[in-house]
């Protein structure tokens, strides 16, 4: 419905734009007193594999929009094994069905289950083919230190591709 709201209703979309505008509109620095440090950061943020998600003005533009009207945005972090490399996408917010949180403390999430249909291309037809996935990702602060389960379910679960949540617009209890 809010995104609904946001493509018809020119109130609304001004108001995210006006956000929108004020965060974002003169831009931003990041600058770190170590030149290292610095550098791993700038490594990160102007990659160009990470330019389209966070990178670049449009990208962190277009994230306050979806953060706006979402109210959530959730990044995946695949780490490059050999070289220690990050490459930072989004997972949509309507393919995060669940937040599954510790049974003790329902502030701290566990896992984030995922269900989306995935298209493959035959490239010998010419056909695409749909196939509907389910798989749990780690929040990026769950580290348990006995039980890492291959699998929820029988889903796999992706220590290797964390998650960090964003979500604004609501109580901290939701």
């Amino acid at each position: 419905l809010a995104r609904v709201m946001y493509l018809k209703n020119p109130l609304i979309q001004r108001g995210v734009s006006v956000k929108q505008l004020y965060v974002w509109g003169q831009g931003w620095t990041v600058k770190a007193a170590n030149d290292e440090v610095q550098q791993v950061i700038d490594d990160f943020l102007y990659d160009p594999k990470n330019d389209d998600v966070v990178g670049s003005h449009e990208a962190r533009m277009n994230l306050e929009v979806a953060l706006q009207v979402d109210g959530n945005v959730f990044f995946c972090f695949f780490v490059n094994r050999a070289n220690g490399r990050v490459r930072v996408r989004t997972i949509p917010f309507n393919e995060v069905d669940e937040v599954i949180c510790n049974p003790d403390d329902a502030k701290e999430s566990w896992f984030y289950k995922r269900i989306w249909t995935e298209q493959r291309f035959d490239p010998a037809n010419g056909s695409i083919a749909t196939v509907s996935q389910i798989a749990y990702y780690p929040d990026w602060r769950y580290t348990p230190v006995s039980q890492m389960p291959v699998s929820i379910n029988g889903n796999q679960v992706h220590w290797d591709k964390p998650v960090y949540h964003v979500k604004v617009g609501g109580f901290s209890n939701w």
